[in-house]
């Protein structure tokens, strides 16, 4: 009998040290680092204001400098080569309310917006918030918003994947000639 009961408490211990590794938004200041193989990750941090910074990379070298208010909404585009954000890649969506003014994403619901883009074209967005799923890296697992984002007049159709509990999204899919291609990341930790 106390071997069952040692045994069943060691389990409770090591299940709550599982959990503990698993970020929380907390873990935003120093970074939240989403893996997709060993080549590549995604990096999201607070920028300040509202706003978090995504850095996706390849082998540290190539990848995206991205700008998101509320951790969500596309704010600003850059390619990143050597390392570097590249200025002369960047582009900009500016609306007409601060970033932390922004709604948050919430199950079933949705916000349309128009911004500016590179500052003096108009243009909308319309962002659909699906119904509250769950979603797991090994042994963390988050609420899960599934988000449709669609630009107009591009008629740009992206898919992203919001976490309540961290405040963050990244973008999972988007729609290529009508052809849904997808990213997928297999593990999530935090920046130490």
């Amino acid at each position: 009998m106390k071997t069952v009961l040692l045994g069943s408490f060691l389990g409770l211990l090591s299940a709550g040290a599982a959990l503990a590794d698993c970020p929380v938004a907390e873990d935003l200041d120093k970074g939240i680092r989403f893996t997709v193989n060993a080549q590549e990750s995604e990096t999201i941090r607070n920028y300040g204001d509202g706003v978090l910074l995504s850095l996706y990379e390849v082998e540290g070298a190539t990848g995206s400098h991205v700008l998101l208010g509320q951790g969500i909404y596309l704010l600003q585009l850059m390619d990143i080569e050597d390392g570097k954000p590249l200025a002369s890649t960047r582009s900009t969506y500016a609306y007409a309310m601060r970033p932390s003014e922004m709604p948050v994403p919430t199950p079933n619901g949705g916000w349309s917006a128009q911004y500016m883009f590179e500052g003096f074209e108009a243009q909308s967005v319309e962002y659909v918030f699906g119904a509250l799923t769950k979603q797991s890296f090994g042994e963390c697992s988050y609420d899960m918003i599934p988000v449709d984002a669609v630009y107009q007049p591009a008629g740009d159709h992206e898919i992203l994947h919001y976490f309540p509990e961290l405040g963050l999204s990244y973008l999972a899919g988007y729609y290529d000639n009508g052809k849904l291609e997808k990213y997928s990341y297999v593990g999530i930790s935090a920046v130490e």
